[in-house]
C-alpha cells in the first residue's frame, strides 16, 4: 500500500534532487557576504524540446548580503536580469544591497523617535551644520519600532542565459527551487530573508521557498495573500513616495504650490510602481500635465495613448529628462545607477542654458540605485549647484519593503492583515514626514539631500546598539555546494 505525500513534499523531495553548479562565498569590503552560483550542474538544465533553440538553461545567482544583524536581519529583493553581462549582474547586486541597507535602516529611525528629536533640535537652533545632526543620533530608542520592521540590507540577480519570459512555468519554478536550496546552504540562519521584486512574483518565491523548506528561519518572503503575505507592495510604495513628494513641494515651490499645478515627469510608467504612481498622479492628486516614458512604447500608448493629460516621450538619449519642461522628474524604472556626473552635467546645462524650459527643482522617486555609487557626491553636487534638489530612493520608497516586513521572520511573528492595514497610513506619514524634514534639514545647511542621507544612515550603523554580526567576520571560499 502507497502511503500518500502531499504536493509540497513531493516538491520538496524534488529541491533535494537539484544538483547546484559552483558556489563561492567571499567577503568584499563593507559586505557581510557575497554568494555567487550556477544554480544548475555542468551546461546548465536541458530545457522542453520547443525551447532546445540554443544552449542549455544556466541561471547564475548573485545574493550580495550588505549588512545583516541579530536586530536587524537583512530584507531585499530577487531581481530577474537577461540581457546584463555577468558582472553587470554583480554590480547590480551588490549596488541595491547597499541600498536596501539605508532603506530599511531610514525606515527603522523615521518610525523611531528620530524625527522628534530633530525637530527638538531644529526649534532649540542647535541644528546649525551638519555634525549637529548626527550627534543628534545617540538620543534614539528603538522600543516603539515594531520588530517586524527592522530589517538589514541584500539584494539577489539572477542571471538568465535564456529569456524567463519564455520559459515554461516547471521551468521557472525549477530555477527558484534551485535559488531556495542555494540560499539554504548558505546563509546562516537568521540572516534575513529575499523577497520579489523587478521580473519576479509571489509564485516564484514560493517555488524558492520550497526549496529551503528545511530551514526553520524562512528565508523568503513577499507572498500572495493566498500564502499568507501582503500581495504586491507596488500601490504601498507609490502611496508613501507621493506623500512625501507632496510634503515637500511647499518647501521647494513656495507656500501655495500643489502637485497638481506642477509639470510631472514619470520614467517606468508601465512598470508595477510606475503604474501605481502614475494612476495616483492622475485621479488622486489630479496631475493636470503629466510626461511618461518606458522602454514598452506599446503597453505606453495603449495605458496613456487616449488621455489629454499625458504626453509620451520615447525613451531614447534620456529624452524625458532633457527635453521636456518638467518640474518633478519621477524615476521609477528598472535603470540601474543611470544618474553620473556626465548624465548630472547635461541635466544641468539643458535646464540653466534653455529660456524655453521652466527650471527644474525636484528630481526624486522610488527607482533603486538612481546615482552611480563611485560619482554620487559630485553628480548630486552638479544637480544641487543648478537649483535641482535630488534625494536618495531609499529615503522615499520604503512603504514596499515595509509590506513584505510584516509577513514576519523567524521568532518575530507576522502581523495580521487588519494589523498591516491599520500601519499603511503610519507607515506612508512617517516615510513622508522623514522626507520632507531631511529637505528641509539640507536646505538649511545648503547640502545636497542625499549627502545628508547618506551621512545620516551611515553614523547610524556607527553609534546605535543594533545587535551582533549575523555573518562571521570571515567566510572563506567555497567550491562545490
Amino acid at each position: 500500500m502507497l502511503h500518500t505525500t502531499n504536493s509540497q513534499g513531493l516538491l520538496s523531495a524534488l529541491a533535494d534532487q537539484i544538483p547546484l553548479g559552483e558556489v563561492s562565498v567571499t567577503q568584499p569590503p563593507g559586505y557581510a557576504a557575497l554568494i555567487q552560483g550556477q544554480l544548475f550542474q555542468g551546461d546548465g538544465l536541458i530545457l522542453p524540446h520547443n525551447l532546445r533553440h540554443g544552449p542549455r538553461l544556466q541561471v547564475t545567482a548573485n545574493i550580495a548580503a550588505h549588512w545583516a544583524t541579530t536586530r536587524f536581519p537583512f530584507l531585499g529583493g530577487v531581481r530577474v536580469l537577461h540581457r546584463e553581462t555577468p558582472s553587470q549582474a554583480q554590480a547590480e547586486a551588490m549596488g541595491l544591497a547597499a541600498a536596501m541597507t539605508r532603506k530599511n535602516i531610514w525606515l527603522a529611525l523615521v518610525l523611531s523617535n528620530y524625527l522628534q528629536v530633530l525637530r527638538m533640535a531644529l526649534h532649540a537652533g542647535s541644528v546649525d551644520h551638519l555634525e549637529a545632526v548626527l550627534s543628534e543620533l545617540v538620543k534614539v530608542s528603538f522600543d516603539s519600532v515594531p520588530k517586524q520592521y527592522m530589517r538589514g540590507g541584500v539584494k539577489a540577480t539572477l542571471l538568465f542565459s535564456h529569456d524567463p519570459r519564455t520559459l515554461p512555468v516547471e521551468v521557472r519554478a525549477l530555477v527558484f527551487m534551485a535559488l531556495g536550496k542555494l540560499a539554504a546552504q548558505t546563509l546562516p540562519e537568521g540572516a534575513g530573508q529575499l523577497s520579489v521584486d523587478a521580473g519576479c512574483s509571489p509564485d516564484d518565491m514560493v517555488a524558492a521557498a520550497l526549496g529551503c523548506s528545511g530551514r526553520v528561519d524562512r528565508p523568503f518572503a513577499g507572498y500572495g495573500p493566498v500564502q499568507g503575505g501582503h500581495g504586491d507592495p507596488s500601490p504601498v510604495t507609490a502611496e508613501a513616495t507621493l506623500q512625501g513628494l507632496q510634503s515637500v513641494v511647499p518647501l521647494v515651490f513656495g507656500s501655495h504650490a500643489k502637485l497638481s499645478d506642477l509639470s510631472i515627469a514619470l520614467e517606468g510608467a508601465v512598470g508595477k510602481v510606475g503604474t501605481a504612481v502614475a494612476e495616483q498622479l492622475l485621479s488622486t492628486y489630479g496631475v493636470k500635465r503629466l510626461f511618461v516614458s518606458d522602454i514598452d512604447e506599446e503597453r505606453l500608448r495603449q495605458s496613456f495613448g487616449m488621455s489629454d493629460r499625458v504626453t509620451i516621450v520615447p525613451a531614447q538619449d534620456n529624452r524625458l529628462y532633457l527635453q521636456t519642461p518638467w518640474d518633478i522628474l519621477i524615476p521609477a524604472s528598472g535603470r540601474f545607477q543611470q544618474f553620473d556626473a556626465s548624465l548630472a552635467g547635461k541635466l544641468a546645462h539643458e535646464r540653466t542654458d534653455s529660456p524655453e524650459l521652466r527650471l527644474p527643482r525636484l528630481l526624486a522617486g522610488p527607482q533603486n540605485c538612481m546615482f552611480y555609487p563611485p560619482e554620487v557626491e559630485t553628480t548630486t553636487r552638479i544637480l544641487h549647484e543648478a537649483g535641482i534638489i535630488t534625494l536618495d530612493d531609499a529615503a522615499l520608497s520604503g512603504g514596499g519593503v515595509a509590506c513584505v516586513s510584516g509577513e514576519g521572520y523567524f521568532r518575530t511573528p507576522p502581523l495580521s492583515r487588519s494589523e498591516q492595514q491599520q500601519n499603511r497610513p503610519v507607515l506612508s506619514s512617517a516615510i513622508s514626514d522623514g522626507f520632507a524634514l531631511l529637505i528641509d534639514i539640507a536646505g538649511r545647511l545648503r547640502i545636497p539631500p542625499t549627502a545628508l542621507f547618506h551621512a545620516i544612515t551611515d553614523r547610524a550603523r556607527e553609534v546605535l546598539d543594533l545587535g551582533d554580526d549575523v555573518f562571521p567576520t570571515t567566510s572563506p571560499l567555497r567550491a562545490k555546494a
